[in-house]
């Protein structure tokens, strides 16, 4: 099954998991083509097509720091499955820079 195919998935399990989940496919100089996942409206995913493996496991980022565009990346790495698991990971136990949190409270 393509990633293309998992998208929906995907979409599916964070939908039940937020209230909001927009998933666009983008280009950018830095990833080339990917997919941009936003969930409630402010957080960011970033799937770049290029990191997809034929096992199914690919390379993801999220911003260190949401309000801040410039913000390191951290990078992780999963598959379908365990993708919106771990979004919900990083959006429950808070997973940015300190930057975010003190913003955040």
């Amino acid at each position: 099954m393509t990633f293309k195919v998992n998208i929906n998935q995907i979409h599916f399990d964070l939908n039940e998991k937020f209230e909001s989940v927009k998933i666009e496919e983008k280009s950018s100089n830095k990833f080339g083509n990917f997919f941009k996942i936003t969930v409630n409206d402010k957080i960011p995913f970033i799937i770049p097509f290029k990191n997809l493996d034929t096992n199914g496991n690919f390379t993801w980022f999220y911003p260190s720091d949401p309000s801040n565009e410039s913000s390191h990346l951290v990078e992780r790495n999963s598959n379908s499955a365990e993708f919106p698991n771990l979004v919900l990971d990083v959006i429950q136990n808070n997973r940015f820079s300190e930057s975010y949190k003190n913003i955040s409270k």
